[in-house]
């Protein structure tokens, strides 16, 4: 006879009612329906019931104990690993007790030194002609001159006045104009402005950009050269703006405000035109 605790795949020592539980899940399990009415299903269930029987007799079961080989032994555990703790750095010598850092040694006394500067001295000559050059090239006339940085980071800064502070607006709704508007500005500069001598035909294209600030009142102040010319249309041009009227001052949300301007002046021999930026 097989064993009858394998055909029901409990243990050796198994109680009446685990004997049980497992009897009836294994009919279920093989219940000859389910399988098609195989014969393989049909002798399964037969030894199922068999060593039912047989497990739930105390006198037949002591009688298949005694048949069935002893069981195994259980494995053995596995021997714990001994901890080795791990090995320490050994102890940071004293100060005292370290190597000095090597250094190196300084150059000799007698040692010349002549031949480096004349080596070096067609470079440093090189240079010091290189900035001379650049330096006329920034000062020559028609070089244009920046606007500060100050006035490039926001469009709206302020500028105290003593003790009140004063906001210039660079975005209006309603820019400032000349009194009378852009006709009458032509003839101002036209019957005012005077040719100091005769402009090379070269130059014809370029002129002098002026920038300044109107108040609230239309008046002008903070005349300067932004983009330069010629020094003396940079000095007929700065004149003449300072000799205008008040200006139609900004308005910015239905309030007259300070504002930046700036005017574009042309040079041209036997006629002068304007530009407005």
């Amino acid at each position: 006879m097989e064993d009858a605790y394998q055909i029901l795949r409990i243990a050796r020592n198994a109680r009446p009612d685990e004997i049980t539980r497992a009897f009836h899940r294994e009919r279920v399990l093989w219940n000859p329906e389910r399988h098609g009415g195989s014969e393989a299903s049909q002798q399964k269930m037969k030894a199922i019931h068999q060593a039912y029987e047989v497990l739930m007799n105390p006198v037949s079961r002591t009688q298949h104990d005694a048949v069935l080989p002893p069981p195994l032994p259980p494995p053995a555990k596995p021997k714990p690993i001994p901890y080795t703790p791990p090995a320490m750095h050994p102890p940071v010598p004293p100060v005292s007790s370290r190597r000095a850092p090597l250094r190196r040694p300084a150059p000799a006394a007698s040692q010349p030194r002549s031949s480096a500067w004349v080596s070096f001295w067609p470079i440093t000559v090189g240079i010091l002609l290189v900035r001379v050059i650049i330096g006329s090239l920034n000062d020559s006339p028609g070089k244009h001159i920046p606007i500060s940085q100050a006035e490039l980071d926001s469009s709206i800064r302020p500028l105290l006045t003593g003790e009140k502070p004063i906001i210039i607006h660079d975005l209006v709704d309603v820019p400032p104009t000349y009194p009378g508007g852009p006709n009458s500005l032509r003839k101002y500069l036209h019957q005012h402005l005077r040719q100091t001598r005769a402009i090379p035909l070269t130059e014809l294209h370029d002129g002098v950009q002026i920038r300044f600030i109107i108040d609230t009142n239309g008046t002008l102040s903070d005349i300067r050269v932004t983009r330069s010319y010629l020094p003396e249309c940079d000095s007929e041009a700065l004149r003449i703006v300072r000799q205008m009227p008040p200006w139609n001052p900004a308005e910015y949300q239905g309030q007259k405000v300070w504002t930046n301007h700036s005017l574009w002046i042309n040079f041209r021999k036997g006629h002068y035109a304007t530009g407005q930026h």
